[in-house]
């Protein structure tokens, strides 16, 4: 027998009834809402393979290679553990031979306070290495929480992900596409749910 959910059917109604069968199987329809991306023009994707973890080798160069104790060599490393320990199939790893680099740099005029630029072959859409930095231009943040938020908004570009609209979604998300005030920075640090979820969405 057939059983119908919907709105003059609750659940509760029907499961009453099902009890008076002795096999009988419930199918429950999972609606899943895709989480918009946006930014992402010129991006690729990794080559993965679904439901397999994935490790991005990544080293430092320059001054975050030089000294260890640096702020922003902190802050990536924080930011490098948030998204290590969320459920997604990626690991970030340290290998002094890795190509994904992680440095910082001075770019007055920029207008980026991070950045993460991918290297990619087309008609291949696949990614080939990332070169990941911090400006120390715009080094103003009075927390070193605020350099972890934005370290952490970089390892998420990591991934190979463009940035969630800011308008779209009513929530704290480390991959917001607009600017975050300084409340925001010393808040957010690590990537929430919908962040993991963006990530996955791509990345099954």
């Amino acid at each position: 027998k057939n059983f119908e959910v919907g709105r003059t059917s609750p659940l509760p109604e029907i499961l009453n009834e099902v009890k008076a069968y002795d096999n009988f199987s419930i199918y429950l329809p999972i609606i899943m809402n895709q989480i918009v991306e946006v930014d992402f023009n010129d991006g690729c994707r990794w080559q993965y393979n679904s439901g397999q973890t994935f490790i991005i080798e990544y080293k430092w160069i320059n001054e975050l290679a030089a000294n260890p104790y640096h702020p922003w060599r902190s802050a990536f490393e924080s930011g490098l553990g948030a998204w290590n320990v969320a459920p997604t199939h990626f690991l970030f790893l340290y290998a002094s031979d890795a190509v994904n680099t992680i440095e910082v740099v001075n770019k007055p005029g920029n207008g980026s306070a991070g950045k993460t630029i991918f290297t990619y072959y087309p008609p291949n859409i696949y990614c080939d290495h990332f070169e990941m930095w911090a400006n120390l231009a715009y080094d103003d943040y009075s927390f070193q929480e605020m350099r972890q938020t934005i370290a952490a908004h970089e390892v998420g570009h990591g991934h190979g992900i463009g940035h969630i609209p800011r308008n779209i979604y009513n929530q704290l998300a480390l991959m917001w596409n607009d600017g975050f005030s300084d409340s925001e920075l010393v808040s957010i640090l690590v990537p929430q749910m919908i962040d993991i979820d963006f990530v996955n969405q791509f990345y099954p």
